[in-house]
């Protein structure tokens, strides 16, 4: 064995003997975090679900680290293809909360990637239902793309949420809860379009952007069973303008092939989504629907305006804890089971998702051109079945199988192969 693979399981057996040995250290890992101070004045160090640091009533200083080892295999091999084993993900983070007002955080991923910096913010609670965040995070956009990577059902991102989204980017947002935590907003205004939208060498491609989002659990003031408690629905948007230039969004499979080229577009691009999200007990249903729209003027090779690009699809999914825990609650805390020690939460998860690319028109012949009046269409849909193994509240095994089918197949990762198989393993270590 190659020492960098020894040194890789070493790692991990390191990091499970880790994750059991602060288990047996806290007493109640189940006790919610004390954001108030009362159990002691001045300076003092905490350890209940991650390090902690409080000073009196005043300052929470909260020390976080999430590691991934993640191990692949496609059928058949493509000229993407990643490494069988992959350390994806080594961050690390600083969150805290200051006199109860004021939130922050600062993020940055150790581990090669094109943004290192993640999560870098401030959040200022004026009041309940009003609060006020600057600096970088997540434009707020899609249901999947807002969510955590430690919350997520799947290793991998629907295509939409992955592609279609913009990701984070450096704003200023207004957001709360209001009508009894039951309708949550968020608006705000970002320099660029979004990390996602990026070219294949860094460069933003949108301009200023505006987003927004709005989500109700409706049924937390009207009168309803116990069993739609937590269904919610959404929508959100953004607008933003692209200078001209081949900075169309690519389309790529979820091992990371492109199978749909930048086009030259210049113009607004435009995204709507829209969300849906239910909870009932140990099972869940989330959807998602994104729409988004580029324009393309004078972008032809006589100058002239084209059809705008559109790239749209969505993704159904279902989940159903078989241990019984709630879903609305999190999986993290494990359960205990009379003559066995705690040994988690399983869940099994489904997911079908379809992304559409196509420029906005059938008229003419289509080509694979990236002026193209008529451009070829291309759509990619994904079957998706996978097991999660919420080992402890720091530990979590994710496995995944993938079956991708690409429509055009002579823009497939290998030309004439429609179809695919991917296999994927995950290790998670959230502290």
């Amino acid at each position: 064995m190659k020492t960098r693979s020894l040194l890789r399981f070493v790692t991990v057996a390191l990091l499970l003997a880790a994750a059991d040995r602060m288990r047996a250290q806290d007493t109640n890992p189940d006790s919610k975090e004390d954001d108030s101070g009362r159990p002691g004045k001045g300076l003092r160090f905490v350890w209940k679900r991650h390090p902690s640091i409080r000073v009196g009533g005043w300052l929470r200083v909260d020390f976080r680290a999430r590691l991934q080892m993640d191990w692949t295999v496609l059928n058949p091999e493509t000229s993407a293809s990643p490494d069988i084993f992959d350390f994806e993900r080594r961050r690390f983070a600083v969150e805290g909360v200051l006199f109860k007002r004021i939130e922050f955080e600062i993020s940055r991923e150790t581990a090669e990637t094109d943004f290192p910096w993640k999560d870098v913010y401030g959040n200022i609670r004026i009041a309940r239902g009003l609060q006020v965040r600057g600096g970088r995070f997540r434009i707020p956009f899609s249901l999947e793309q807002t969510t955590g990577p430690t919350d997520l059902d799947f290793i991998e991102r629907s295509r939409i949420a992955a592609r279609l989204a913009p990701g984070r980017d450096t704003g200023v947002a207004v957001h709360g809860n209001v009508l009894k935590r039951g309708l949550r907003y968020n608006a705000g205004v970002f320099g660029n379009d979004g990390d996602i939208a990026a070219t294949t060498t860094n460069l933003r491609t949108g301009q200023r952007t505006v987003a927004g989002r709005l989500v109700a659990q409706p049924f937390r003031w009207l009168p309803a069973p116990k069993l739609l408690e937590d269904f919610s629905i959404g929508g959100a948007a953004t607008t933003s303008d692209v200078p001209a230039g081949l900075y169309g969004i690519r389309g790529r499979t979820a091992a990371s092939d492109t199978t749909f080229p930048a086009y030259f577009v210049s113009g607004n691009r435009r995204r709507v989504g829209l969300e849906m999200n239910w909870m009932p007990g140990p099972f869940s249903v989330k959807g998602e629907f994104i729409d988004m729209r580029e324009q393309r003027l004078k972008q032809s090779i006589r100058g002239e305006d084209l059809p705008d690009m559109i790239q749209r699809g969505w993704y159904l999914m279902g989940t159903w804890v078989v241990t019984g825990q709630r879903k609305s609650r999190g999986l993290d805390r494990g359960r205990y089971v009379p003559f066995i020690k705690r040994w988690g939460a399983v869940e099994l998860a489904a997911r079908y998702e379809a992304i559409r690319l196509a420029s906005d028109t059938s008229t003419g012949l289509a080509s694979r051109s990236t002026r193209a009046f008529n451009a070829t269409r291309q759509s990619d849909r994904v079957l998706t079945f996978g097991v999660n193994w919420f080992l402890t509240q720091w530990v979590k095994l994710q496995a995944n199988v993938l079956r991708d089918r690409i429509e055009d197949s002579f823009r497939a990762p290998v030309q004439g192969v429609p179809s695919y198989w991917i296999y994927k393993f995950r290790m998670q270590f959230t502290l």
